[in-house]
């Protein structure tokens, strides 16, 4: 599935089955997107696989998105 048809981390909940995991494991994801209504970002943080906190922020409308290939 292509990374635009992913749903926003902010929207869901992740939980792992990886024992191998830590338990004190932090993972930060991060999203941005430009639109005709402006330019945004936002992070979604999760402890051990619980949800603790998203942040949203607009961003100036000449702000631009660089698309990153791996």
């Amino acid at each position: 599935m292509e990374v635009r048809y992913w749903q926003h981390p902010a929207e869901t909940s992740i939980s792992s089955t990886d024992e191998k995991e830590d338990k004190g494991s932090i993972h930060i994801y991060t999203d941005g997107n430009k639109t005709d209504k402006g330019v945004g970002s936002g992070i979604a943080i999760f402890e051990s696989g619980q949800y603790i906190k998203s942040i949203q922020r607009r961003l100036n409308k000449n702000a631009q998105i660089i698309k990153q290939n791996n």
